[in-house]
């Protein structure tokens, strides 16, 4: 009885050891979508960028790469713009935003729009951001562009409205001179057909009334009275 026991509890260790070695195996087998999601797989690797510049980039779960992060930072509260073109316009892919804490604060599913997906975030507090593109099913992949702009599409507009005006004033003003001054504007020459002003001495023209008693000639200035004595 003895020895029945201890065969018994032998070949049970072995068979324990056994599924234990191809449990371990099959997980070393398991497929990893985000194994080469390289330097940026993580919310704390995120990818820095900066506002108004495009970046580019690619997910794709099949080869392991199933999401990116990026990172920007308000330094004051304000609204952010943000802008996403997926190249695969059928891929079933997103974008999700993350505050400093890791509270979701936006999501920006793909539609297939030709020109792009745009998410406008307004009253944000300062603080830093977190930007995550995945690949969410396991025939899903795209290249996408990426970009963050300060504020809302109706601020630029209107900063863009204001810089057209300030363009017109300043191309209205003429350039200065050599010396600082600005170029007095020439006036306008007299109407065509009107009559040259008389040269001094000369008589009046045909038809002008006759000058008054004690006046100069005409074209010629009156003298100033004389000093009293």
């Amino acid at each position: 009885m003895h020895r029945r026991g201890t065969t018994a509890a032998v070949m049970l260790g072995l068979a324990s050891a056994t599924f234990g070695a191809v449990a371990a195996l099959l997980a070393g087998c398991a497929f990893n979508p985000d194994k080469k999601s390289g330097s940026d797989a993580t919310r704390p690797d995120a990818t820095p960028v900066e506002f108004s510049k495009p970046v580019s980039d690619s997910i794709s779960y099949e080869e392991q790469d199933r999401s990116d992060w990026k990172s920007f930072e308000l330094a004051a509260p304000g609204a952010v713009t943000l802008n996403v073109r997926w190249d695969y316009r059928r891929c079933d892919c997103e974008m999700l935003i993350f505050g400093a804490l890791g509270e979701r604060v936006g999501r920006l599913p793909n539609r297939g729009k030709k020109y792009g997906e745009e998410l406008v975030l307004k009253d944000l507090p300062a603080g830093k951001y977190y930007v995550q593109f995945i690949a969410k099913g396991e025939d899903d992949y795209s290249d996408y562009f990426f970009t963050a702009k300060m504020g809302t599409p109706e601020d630029e507009l209107l900063a863009k409205e204001e810089a057209r005006k300030a363009s017109l004033i300043k191309a209205s003003v003429p350039p200065p001179t050599a010396g600082g001054a600005v170029p007095i504007k020439p006036s306008a020459p007299p109407p065509v057909g009107s009559a040259p002003p008389p040269a001094p001495g000369s008589p009046p023209a045909p038809g002008a009334p006759p000058p008054a008693p004690g006046s100069p000639p005409p074209g010629v200035p009156p003298s100033s009275p004389p000093p009293p004595k």
